[in-house]
């Protein structure tokens, strides 16, 4: 898994210009340390995307989202994204990524997202939510 996450991050680093993204400096540990609720999607046995969650009482926040590169444009971040909205039960869900990330931006907006305002022309990073 860690592999994988580490290849998809370097393209949304390269996307967005932000070689220093902490998911591509994360260690094992530190991923098996998470508190994150982890969802696997697997084709042959092979990790082919991620989808971590932290709950809270009124919100969820979708805190990682990665699909292996060779599995882009194939649905998994879709089938990701629902899994994740599935499990919201009827709380507002959040999520964020690098403000030049149009793939991902355009991910989540297809399923109804809004940016939230402000930040993102200065700090290169976009938040938005998703009500219930």
């Amino acid at each position: 898994m860690l592999e994988v996450q580490r290849a998809a991050y370097a393209i949304e680093a390269e996307l967005i210009g932000y070689p220093d993204l902490p998911p591509l400096h994360e260690t094992l540990e530190a991923l098996q340390a998470t508190a994150e609720e982890l969802w696997l999607c697997e084709e042959g046995g092979a990790v082919v995307g991620v989808v971590g969650l932290e709950h809270g009482a009124q919100e969820m926040v979708i805190a990682r989202l990665f699909v292996a590169p060779a599995s882009f444009r194939r649905g998994v971040g879709s089938a990701l994204v629902a899994h994740a909205l599935s499990l919201a039960r009827g709380r507002r869900v959040r999520i964020g990524t690098g403000a030049r990330n149009a793939p991902a931006l355009a991910l989540y907006e297809r399923f109804g997202f809004r940016r939230l305002d402000g930040g993102a022309a200065a700090s290169g990073y976009v938040e938005l939510t998703l009500d219930p």
